[in-house]
């Protein structure tokens, strides 16, 4: 099945310190202009010995935020194949190393993914605490990206506990701001984001039954996919779509945009799509009774969801 998370996490940006600020900050304290020296009664001797001081104060933080970046973009790494506990490992170590330095970009990383590890463990309440605290930072920051993206993780954490009412409120949050986003800055990354935003809008409705607004929604996100030609995301809204009309028991539509994702993700080899447009086909097999090609699609659905599985499984181990 489809990971529909973990895309809004990933594409988050970790802003690295620059050596070469760090460089400009080291000789820039050099630079104590004479007349300043004697102002403050200070003799050579103690000015350079100030001086050293804070090159190797500096010099200790570039190590130190470099320490948090490398350990996030593990537990990032690790994210990526499942592997969760070692996720949280390296993630609550850079945590805690970030609070200690003060360094809010770090600090907000690590908290969005130990938020998506804590989740795929169904650990709710440590999900909510994280993405939480990553959202006050930002807040305080006033960085609209990272609130637009840590609203939506909060939405998401509410959707797959059924809350879909308080889901609703942070994602429609969440869309309002990528929408005033997209109005300044048209960029791609902002328009793939307000497609995520309509999808996971539509996915609450459909949950809740609300077919038209399901509908309404989907086709909304499905419009700028093929305005962007997202492969990617246009078979996931193709099998949203054809789950809205099985659910009606139009199961001839269903059909026909469960094949049109099929086919979408065999062409961009998304096996872990192809995974669940067979299982979505298969199932729908079964509900018309035409069990020979239910057992076709399901055999084949499992074969490739047990494959992905193990592949996740050895890299887990290397």
């Amino acid at each position: 099945m489809k990971n529909h998370f973990l895309h809004i996490i990933l594409n988050s940006v970790l802003v690295l310190r620059s050596f070469s600020v760090v460089a400009l900050l080291i000789f820039n304290s050099f630079c104590l202009s004479a007349g300043a020296q004697a102002q403050a009664g200070l003799s050579q001797k103690k000015s350079s010995e100030y001086a050293d001081a804070k090159i190797d104060s500096l010099l200790t933080l570039f190590e130190d935020t470099n320490k948090v970046n490398r350990l996030n973009k593990a537990g990032n790494e690790y994210i990526r194949i499942g592997a969760y506990d070692r996720t949280i490992r390296c993630c609550s170590h850079a945590l805690r190393l970030a609070q200690q330095l003060n360094y809010k970009a770090g600090i907000v990383f690590a908290c969005n993914i130990l938020g998506v590890a804590y989740l795929e463990q169904g650990n709710y309440p440590k999900a909510l605490d994280n993405h939480l605290k990553a959202l006050k930072i930002d807040e305080e920051l006033n960085n609209k990206n990272g609130i637009a993206y840590h609203l939506g993780n909060i939405g998401i954490v509410y959707y797959l506990q059924s809350n879909y009412a308080k889901a609703l409120d942070y994602y429609m949050r969440s869309l309002k701001m990528v929408e005033e986003l997209v109005s300044k800055n048209p960029s791609k990354g902002n328009r793939q984001l307000l497609a995520n935003k309509f999808g996971s809008i539509g996915n609450v409705y459909k949950d809740q039954g609300d077919y038209p607004k399901a509908l309404d929604y989907y086709l909304r996100s499905l419009k700028i996919d093929e305005e962007l030609q997202d492969k990617g995301g246009i078979a996931k809204v193709l099998g949203n779509i054809g789950i809205v009309y099985a659910e009606q028991e139009n199961y001839t539509k269903a059909l026909d945009y469960y094949l049109k994702a099929l086919k979408i993700d065999e062409e961009i080899e998304d096996r872990d799509g192809m995974a669940g447009d067979m299982g979505n086909i298969g199932w729908l097999y079964t509900l018309v009774k035409k069990y020979p090609e239910a057992e076709k699609y399901l055999l084949e659905a499992l074969k490739i969801d047990n494959e992905i599985g193990a592949q996740y499984a050895e890299k887990e181990d290397e």
